[in-house]
């Protein structure tokens, strides 16, 4: 799974790239909403004040609203495990 990474003037968009379902995303908001995710530290979890998907023409992106950088979130990505289970 591969994606794209950039700042926004409110946080981090995150366009998902290549074959990812919509579940997976879904799974990966809830739990990290939830507190059950690892792929993150409490002081990036902190940052993030809100979280939105958005599906346009099978593009699929996460809308990040927070002081988060760029480098936290790619390395959150990576340790998805929901994201990364394949």
């Amino acid at each position: 799974m591969k994606q794209s990474v950039k700042k926004t003037h409110n946080g981090l968009s995150i366009q998902f790239l290549g074959t990812l379902k919509k579940q997976q995303v879904v799974s990966m908001v809830q739990n990290c909403a939830q507190g059950k995710c690892s792929c993150m530290s409490p002081q990036t979890k902190e940052k993030i004040k809100d979280m939105k998907i958005n599906e346009h023409d099978e593009e699929l992106s996460l809308e990040l609203v927070g002081d988060v950088t760029v480098e936290e979130i790619t390395q959150a990505l990576q340790n998805s495990k929901v994201l990364n289970n394949d």
